[in-house]
């Protein structure tokens, strides 16, 4: 079973100081990219910042803005719920940012041996 790495840096919002683009793939068994996303303007990051004082997002905040964290299927359709929980608060712009990580969420979620990898820095 794989479960979210978490650092030290998952807690707080260095990563929001500076720019940490993060690239989200959906990837198989064997590591092979099945599609992907990047946010290179730290949306994701901001927004579960913005949100920390709210209990609701436990994985997402794992997230490593340095390194890589990995979900599985199972994990994956909380990330989705998480996802809709941010959406609720970002621009219009942002929005896409965060649609398109839910969309990659959703088909891990729904396929079988599928990963949702997001590499930091």
């Amino acid at each position: 079973m794989l479960l979210a790495i978490s650092s030290p840096h998952s807690q707080d919002c260095r990563a929001c100081e500076d720019s940490m683009p993060l690239t989200i793939r959906l990837e198989d068994v064997q590591r092979r990219r099945i599609a992907e996303r990047f946010d290179t303007t730290d949306v994701l990051l901001r927004s579960i910042h913005a949100q920390s004082a709210n209990g609701e997002i436990r994985l997402l905040r794992h997230v490593d803005p340095y390194g890589d964290t990995v979900f599985n299927g199972l994990q994956a359709r909380d990330v989705v719920t998480e996802i809709d929980e941010l959406r609720a608060d970002v621009s219009t712009d942002d929005l896409s940012i965060l649609s398109g990580i839910r969309d990659l969420a959703e088909q891990c979620a729904s396929g079988v041996h599928l990963f949702l990898m997001f590499y930091g820095d």
